[in-house]
C-alpha cells in the first residue's frame, strides 16, 4: 500500500507541475506574441521611416556611425536609404522573432546594410563585423535601441523628422563628412581657454584627443560619431573636462565643433595639417627591382603625388604603368605612408600590392607590412626615404601579385613591379 501510495502522490504532483507549466507557458507565450505584435506595430508606424546610426566593428576597429533610413512595410518588407547610396532605397525582408525577448533581424541580403557583415577580400572574411540580427532592447514610438547579438553594438533609432526628403538629408550628411574628413588636427577649448589636443582618424572612424584636468593630470578619450547636416551626434554620452555632451554643431566659420544645450561652452577646433600638403607634388623616384632576367637593378623614374581624400589620402602615378597606388597620410605621426592594398578585385582574380620579403618571397597579410617615410627637409628639396614599417618581418619592400581565385593559385603580375629602397627627391 505504501508503493502504491508513493505513485499515486507522485503523479498527483505530476499532474499539477504539468498544469502549472502549461498555465505559465501559455502566459508568457501570450505576452510574448503581444509584445512582437506591439514592436512590429511601432517599427511600421513611423510615417516617414526611422533614422538609424548604424557602428559594427569591436573595441579600436569600430565602424561608424554610418546614417541609414529604415522604413518598415506591414508585409515584411523594409526600405533601406543610406548615406552610403543615398538616391536609392534598397528593398529586402525583415523580422521580429521570439528569443530572449524580441529580435529584429534582416535576413535577406541588403547591398548598404549588408555591406558591414559581409566578407571584403581575404584579409576581412568578417567584412567590418557588423551584426544584421539585434535585440530590441528599449521600444517606443519615439525611440528604438538595440544592440547587436554578435558583436554588441549598440544602434540607435528615431524617427525620421525633416523638412528634408531623406535623399537630400543623406546627400547633405555626405556633404558635412566630406568637409569634416579634411580636418584631422583638434584642440580641445572650454571656456574659451586651450585644455587639449588631438587628432581626428576620418569619416566613420574615431576622434582621439587628450586635455588637461589639473596641473600635471590630463586625460585621454576616444570617442565615435554619426553625421547629421548640421553635425555629430556621439555612440553615447561622454563626459569631456566636466561637461556631459551627446552632440556637437560643425560652425563653419570657427572650424569648430560647437557642444550643444548645456554643453555650448565647450568646442572642439579643427583644421587641416599642414604637413599633409607638404607631401603634394612632382618627385624623382630611385629604387631597386628586377630586369627581365630577374636580377636587381636601380631604377630612376619621375612619379606624381596628388590628394585623393583631401588630409587623409594620396594618389601615387608614374611609379607603375598599370595601377595608381594610393598613399596614406598617417595622421598620428603625420608621415606618408605607402601601404598594402587591393588593386583589382573580380570574382575571377585579385590584384594586390603586398609585402615582398626580398628574392622571391612574400607575404600575403596585407592589412600590414608597408613602407613608411622618413623625411630629410634638411636640403633645398624634401627627400623622403621609405623604410619597411617593421610589422612583417624580413619584409624589404612591396610587389603586385595575382590571386587566380578559381584555381586558388598565385602569379607575380611582372618583374617591373617590384619596389625595394626607394628614394624620392622633390622637384
Amino acid at each position: 500500500m505504501k508503493k502504491t501510495y508513493y505513485i499515486l502522490l507522485a503523479l498527483a504532483l505530476a499532474s499539477c507541475m504539468k498544469e502549472n507549466e502549461n498555465l505559465f507557458d501559455a502566459s508568457s507565450a501570450d505576452r510574448l506574441t503581444a509584445a512582437l505584435n506591439e514592436s512590429t506595430e511601432i517599427l511600421v508606424g513611423a510615417p516617414n521611416g526611422w533614422l538609424v546610426h548604424y557602428y559594427a566593428g569591436v573595441g579600436d576597429e569600430k565602424v561608424g556611425g554610418v546614417s541609414h533610413i529604415f522604413e518598415f512595410g506591414a508585409d515584411g518588407w523594409v526600405g533601406i536609404t543610406s548615406e552610403l547610396a543615398h538616391d536609392s532605397t534598397y528593398r529586402s525582408l525583415y523580422r521580429v522573432l521570439p528569443e530572449q525577448g524580441a529580435v529584429l533581424t534582416f535576413d535577406t541580403y541588403n547591398p548598404v546594410f549588408h555591406y558591414f557583415s559581409e566578407p571584403q577580400g581575404f584579409d576581412k572574411i568578417h567584412g567590418e563585423q557588423g551584426d544584421y540580427e539585434f535585440l530590441i532592447s528599449e521600444i517606443s514610438a519615439d525611440e528604438v535601441i538595440l544592440k547587436g547579438k554578435r558583436y554588441g553594438n549598440r544602434v540607435v533609432m528615431r524617427p525620421f523628422i525633416s523638412n528634408k526628403t531623406k535623399e537630400q538629408y543623406l546627400s547633405e550628411v555626405r556633404a558635412l563628412e566630406n568637409v569634416l574628413d579634411a580636418y584631422s588636427d583638434l584642440e580641445v577649448y572650454k571656456d574659451n581657454q586651450k585644455i587639449g589636443s588631438g587628432y581626428y582618424l576620418g569619416v566613420h572612424e574615431a576622434y582621439h584627443i587628450k586635455y588637461a584636468v589639473a596641473p600635471g593630470d590630463s586625460v585621454e578619450k576616444s570617442f565615435y560619431a554619426a553625421y547629421t547636416p548640421d553635425g555629430i551626434t556621439l555612440y553615447q554620452t561622454e563626459n569631456i573636462a566636466g561637461v556631459e555632451v551627446s552632440k556637437f554643431r560643425w560652425d563653419v566659420s570657427k572650424h569648430a565643433y560647437i557642444g550643444m544645450g548645456e554643453a555650448s561652452n565647450l568646442s572642439i577646433r579643427a583644421d587641416a595639417s599642414p604637413k599633409y600638403s607638404l607631401y603634394e607634388g612632382t618627385y624623382t623616384c630611385e629604387y631597386v627591382g628586377l630586369n627581365s632576367s630577374w636580377q636587381y637593378v636601380s631604377y630612376m623614374r619621375t612619379v606624381n603625388v596628388r590628394a585623393q581624400t583631401r588630409g587623409k589620402t594620396y594618389i601615387l602615378s608614374g611609379l607603375s604603368p598599370d595601377f595608381g597606388y594610393v598613399m596614406e597620410f598617417d595622421r598620428i605621426r603625420k608621415v606618408l605612408v605607402f601601404p598594402p592594398q587591393e588593386l583589382i578585385i573580380s570574382p575571377l582574380y585579385e590584384v594586390l600590392l603586398v609585402p615582398w620579403l626580398g628574392e622571391d618571397r612574400l607575404n600575403l597579410g596585407i592589412t600590414a607590412g608597408g613602407y613608411e617615410a622618413v623625411d630629410d627637409l634638411s636640403g633645398p628639396n624634401l627627400i623622403i626615404r621609405f623604410e619597411p614599417d617593421g610589422t612583417v618581418a624580413g619584409a624589404v619592400g612591396l610587389l603586385v601579385v595575382v590571386i587566380d581565385l578559381d584555381a586558388l593559385q598565385l602569379f607575380v603580375w611582372d618583374y617591373d613591379h617590384f619596389y625595394r629602397d626607394m628614394v624620392m627627391t622633390k622637384q
